[in-house]
């Protein structure tokens, strides 16, 4: 993979914090080309070959981190489409049943540590999901609440009372059902939330893209300046191994991007539980998740040394399978 790593460090900073905070709210691509657009797309050197973004198609994999246990709790991949003119973020559960490591902890979630990092986690997902992926960004969950506090909140419509506590993770969580006008605080609530759902996981995403999509439309609401301004003190917690060239010219062509061919989808695949263990994990679908990758990402085989599948469950064996 051509890693073109950051150097230009002034001018970079800004384009660094607005790129990585807006794959938070999954405008990436879209919300920075209005707030910064260059009057014409940047190509540098260093933009060749499979590090290229300056034509076709553009795979982006976003982590969210938790700060307390550095486990990647939101992770997306997410597909540019030049010529369709269109953007997908596709959702990887975080309890998604991975073979990254010998050992027994085998989430998704905590493959990047793993593996020595979000660059190893993009090579890892690179060679068993089938995609080329052109970079990655991660950042603190935590800074959602700064986000939504710079755009002055965000409309949302809770779906359902959210009251959940847990000193160890530094939670107390307590919204209302209903359509809310959300502060950065309540918004971090909304997208943590998990335990009161019946599936777990899975709703916790849904509930995600209800709030990503309101943001989006915020966001274009949003002075650009005043939004840069707010965001440049969360700098520290973004990452990425984007060049300024790379952003600038992924966020010129993104402004293309209608509202209505951003789409929000979830890796398939269903629950089970690891009998001998009892963790629960989320089993991906080997045939459905390999079509959604050949549509909106580029991909081919998906998963051809198996490391999605625990062939010691016969639930495992039946989601993965599945048709």
């Amino acid at each position: 993979m051509n890693k073109v790593f950051l150097q230009i460090k002034n001018n970079k900073k800004i384009y660094l914090t607005v790129f990585a905070a807006l794959v938070v709210i999954v405008g990436v691509v879209i919300s920075i080309a209005i707030m910064n657009k260059p009057k014409t797309p940047v190509v540098g050197i260093g933009d060749i070959a499979k590090g290229d973004v300056s034509l076709g198609r553009v795979n982006i994999l976003a982590g969210g981190r938790d700060r307390t246990s550095g486990l990647y709790d939101s992770l997306m991949l997410i597909g540019f489409d030049r010529d369709a003119e269109s953007i997908c973020v596709l959702q990887i559960p975080r309890d998604t049943y991975a073979e990254y490591t010998d050992g027994s902890y085998r989430k998704i979630n905590g493959a990047a540590a793993s593996l020595g990092g979000m660059d190893e986690l993009v090579l890892f997902l690179e060679e068993t999901m089938g995609v080329n992926i052109d970079g990655y960004v991660s950042f603190d969950l935590e800074v959602v609440s700064e986000i939504v506090d710079a755009i002055d909140g965000v409309t949302v419509d809770v779906p359902r009372n959210m009251h959940y506590k847990d000193d160890e993770q530094g939670l107390n969580i307590s919204l209302t059902k209903g359509e809310r006008h959300l502060n950065g605080k309540e918004a971090e609530m909304l997208i943590r939330y998990r335990s009161g759902y019946a599936k777990g996981d899975i709703e916790r995403l849904d509930t995600q893209k209800i709030f990503l999509e309101a943001m989006i439309k915020k966001v274009r609401e949003t002075s650009s300046l005043s939004l840069i301004l707010e965001l440049l003190p969360t700098l520290d917690s973004f990452d990425t191994d984007f060049s300024l060239s790379q952003m600038t010219t992924v966020a010129y062509e993104a402004e293309k991007v209608a509202d209505e061919n951003i789409f929000f989808e979830t890796v398939p695949g269903d629950a089970a539980i690891a009998q001998k263990s009892g963790a629960g994990y989320y089993v991906i679908c080997k045939n459905d998740t390999e079509a959604v990758l050949k549509k909106h990402f580029g991909g081919e085989e998906f998963d051809t040394s198996g490391v999605f599948l625990n062939s010691n469950y016969s639930e495992f064996e039946e989601i993965y399978y599945r048709r």
